[in-house]
């Protein structure tokens, strides 16, 4: 899936490490709402890249440090999957307020993809919980999907 958003990735310098510790986890849900998922996850991290670059906050130098890391593994019947980048967060904005339409952090953002993410991972029976700062100093997802036996 993320082989789809290489040439979006290499456009803009950005490097995404996957560390999958459950082959092919089967969930309860469509491929296209897996799909949808991590596009809009993976989209987001790159608008807040650029965003950081565009605010004046980072030196050129310091932007090639443009990465998400996607991991998932097991936990007993479900499967956790954990979207993290190296961007500058969520800031100006409650988490709580991150899941609404019109509420986001990049200045265009219609807040419509975690809106969307939040939708199909509850409809696909599982939970989305956000970090303001993760493991990469970002944004960081962490998601929770059943898996089908």
């Amino acid at each position: 899936m993320v082989d789809l958003l290489k040439p979006y990735l290499d456009l803009r310098d950005a490097e995404v490490e996957t560390d999958f510790g459950i082959d092919d986890p089967v969930v309860y849900g469509s491929r296209a709402a897996i799909e949808s998922i991590f596009t809009n996850l993976i989209v987001n991290s790159l608008r807040a890249f650029a965003q950081d670059y565009s605010s004046g906050r980072l030196e050129s130098a310091e932007v090639c440090f443009r990465k998400i890391i996607i991991r998932t593994k097991k936990l007993g019947d479900r499967v956790i999957i954990t979207f993290s980048d190296s961007g500058p967060g969520i800031r100006e904005i409650s988490i709580d307020d991150i899941w609404i339409v019109g509420r986001s952090t990049t200045p265009k953002g219609s807040g419509l993809g975690l809106c969307i993410v939040r939708d199909t991972v509850e409809d696909m029976g599982g939970a989305i919980r956000a970090e303001a700062h993760g493991e990469l100093g970002g944004a960081e997802f962490t998601i929770e999907l059943p898996l089908r036996n």
